[in-house]
């Protein structure tokens, strides 16, 4: 059984990895994730394009472009790492640990905070 603070660690990477997997199928709405892709892939592009026609005694200038391309599949890398661990970590996390992690956190506000921000229960708001 795994301990209710790495539980909680585990359930943040599962909410970051379905934001970002949100971000990426859903059409309207905002989308940083989706965004930053794209803008990276441009920026890629483009750089693919120039190191063709770059000064070949330019090291500085063709690392640049390299450095484009890069950090293009660097962010790729990490948002598919970051999506496939949380698909994993919520195989790895039974019922039984994650009712654990909740109660736990469920004795203190900012435990509450942190629940209502996984989205692993709702507070309750009183419309008296």
């Amino acid at each position: 059984m795994t301990d209710p603070l790495s539980i909680l660690a585990m359930q943040r990477i599962i909410a970051q990895s379905a934001d970002i997997e949100a971000q990426l199928s859903v059409t309207q709405g905002c989308r940083p994730v989706l965004t930053t892709l794209i803008m990276a892939r441009e920026k890629a592009a483009d750089a693919l394009a120039e190191l063709a026609s770059v000064d070949p005694d330019n090291p500085k200038a063709i690392r640049h472009l390299q450095n484009q391309v890069v950090i293009f599949t660097d962010l790729v890398a990490f948002f598919g790492k970051i999506v496939a661990d949380g698909f994993d970590f919520d195989q790895e996390i039974t019922q039984s640990e994650r009712e654990e992690m909740i109660d736990m956190l469920s004795r203190s506000v900012e435990g509450q905070e942190e629940l209502d921000h996984l989205g692993l229960v709702q507070r309750e708001t009183n419309d008296a």
